[in-house]
């Protein structure tokens, strides 16, 4: 019992001398923690910085407002494969357009910091007031953007649209805009959407950029 309580005695006496040898473990435990969560608060702002310098955005995009034919004079076919009479005769029952246009578009990637890869681009024309599909294009080779520029590139859009019959809206939009007129009628702009698809490295969804003319629609070729 003496030696028991002499033990214990002289333990607290230690204590009393040195106290933070006997709590250095909780310090030593409470310093960890903090520079752990220092550690990490650190790591999450490098990693948000380089996200935001690294991470690919989505290119704007802008498109002009006229097209060229690279297939002469549109065909404008009636159903039974007949070719569409002068403009002063009635449209045929089951018409038709196809054609081959030359249009220019632009990528502005000024938002990024590095280099955007971009394996494919998908584009389709559509009309702005039914948005009915009449136009695609697509890129033939992989892009590769430099960050801070702007790219032009020029397309070309298979045009090809079926309608149902004579009454239906969007080929009536494509006539009248792009169909044969008198000298004396003015030919009113095309309104449409320039809809497209970014197949770009590293993501693995499809972001969808839908663009408008500067010029609010595009003027047919006139040939």
């Amino acid at each position: 019992m003496k030696s028991l309580a002499a033990t214990s005695s002289t333990s607290q006496q230690q204590k009393r001398r040195n106290p933070s040898r006997f709590g250095c473990c909780c310090c030593r435990s409470r310093a960890h923690s903090r520079l752990c969560v220092f550690f990490f608060f650190f790591i999450c702002v490098l990693g948000a910085i380089a996200t935001f310098f690294c991470w690919p955005r989505t290119p704007r995009v802008s498109m002009g407002g006229g097209a060229d034919s690279l297939s002469g004079a549109p065909d404008w076919w009636a159903g039974e494969r007949q070719p569409l009479p002068p403009p002063d005769t009635p449209i045929p029952s089951r018409p038709s357009l196809k054609a081959t246009w030359q249009i220019n578009v632009t990528l502005d990637n000024r938002d990024n910091w590095i280099p955007t890869h971009i394996t494919k681009l998908d584009f389709v024309i559509v009309d702005s007031l039914t948005l009915a599909k009449f136009a695609w294009a697509s890129t033939s080779s992989a892009l590769v953007l430099a960050p801070g520029t702007i790219s032009p590139i020029s397309l070309t859009f298979n045009v090809n649209y079926q309608a149902a019959d004579r009454t239906d809206p969007t080929f009536q939009n494509l006539y009248n805009a792009c169909g044969p007129l008198s000298d004396s009628k003015a030919r009113p702009a095309l309104n449409v959407l320039l809809r497209v698809s970014f197949h770009i490295f590293g993501i693995v969804w499809t972001p969808l950029v839908t663009a408008t003319p500067y010029t609010g629609g595009i003027l047919c070729p006139t040939k």
